[in-house]
């Protein structure tokens, strides 16, 4: 599930979306994300395992639901600040 990003964050410019309240306060959930560069992720662990295998540079695909919709977004990761 995506969770708030830093607005300079790759993930943030490659248009992933977050989980945020709704101006009535409730809460409407980020994409949910299904696929790493091909593999399967079902927990946050799945995900930081496939991450450990990337470098600064490298372009990754990561496949989401959201909403009713999978998407697939291109992110290009950075070095942390």
């Amino acid at each position: 599930l995506g969770l708030a990003a830093r607005k300079d964050a790759p993930a943030n410019k490659a248009g992933v979306h977050g989980t945020s309240r709704d101006t009535n306060g409730r809460l409407v959930l980020g994409d949910v994300i299904t696929r790493f560069n091909g593999q399967v992720i079902k927990t946050a662990s799945d995900l930081y395992k496939q991450l450990d295998k990337c470098k600064v540079g490298d372009d990754v695909d990561m496949e989401v639901l959201r909403d009713t919709s999978k998407e697939t977004i291109t992110i290009h990761l950075e070095a942390s600040s």
